[in-house]
């Protein structure tokens, strides 16, 4: 659980930081991305975001397993995948402004390459969430739900749906 959360942490944040930056044009390579955080804040700047990332993922948890584990009694293929639908849609919704939050994080530029994109001046996820809430409205913590949704939906639509349908094959098996 928390232990594997943490190991995958370790792994996906610098990775993270990277795509944000790419993506939002701060820096022209996912190498150049890593560079510039590594010179912005250490080892540290590489793992902005950490707190936020795990934050995301219980919280994911949380909600797409309570979801699961609530609507798993009676399922065939097209229920499941419908529940997948459901519950990675439910949990998506949930945790949209920690996602924002963590997005923003990862993404600032501080110290000398402050001039070359932006800071948001967040401190932690908490303070992110009520600097976005108070400075921009509370719509703004839902910037890119649509895909997001969609994603996460149609993904755990096909997730679980294969997970329940291999799962009654090894149960058929024994």
């Amino acid at each position: 659980g928390v232990a594997t959360g943490v190991a995958c942490s370790v792994v996906r944040v610098p990775l993270s930081v990277a795509k944000s930056r790419v993506q939002l044009n701060l820096a022209p390579s996912a190498f150049a991305a890593l560079v510039q955080a590594w010179r912005a804040g250490g080892p540290a700047g590489l793992y902005v975001g950490f707190g936020a990332t795990l934050a995301l993922d219980v919280a994911v948890a949380v909600v797409q397993f309570s979801t699961l584990d609530a609507g798993r009694k009676h399922l065939d293929i097209a229920s499941s995948a419908l529940l997948g639908f459901l519950a990675s849609g439910l949990s998506t919704a949930c945790t949209e402004p920690i996602d924002v939050v963590r997005t923003r994080l990862m993404a600032q530029l501080r110290g000398s390459d402050k001039g070359k994109g932006t800071d948001f001046n967040y401190k932690s996820l908490g303070d992110g969430l009520r600097k976005a809430a108070a400075d921009e409205g509370v719509t703004a913590l839902y910037r890119g739900l649509l895909p997001r949704l969609l994603l996460k939906s149609l993904g755990g639509a096909i997730w679980y749906s294969t997970y329940v349908h291999c799962r009654g094959l090894f149960e058929a098996a024994r």
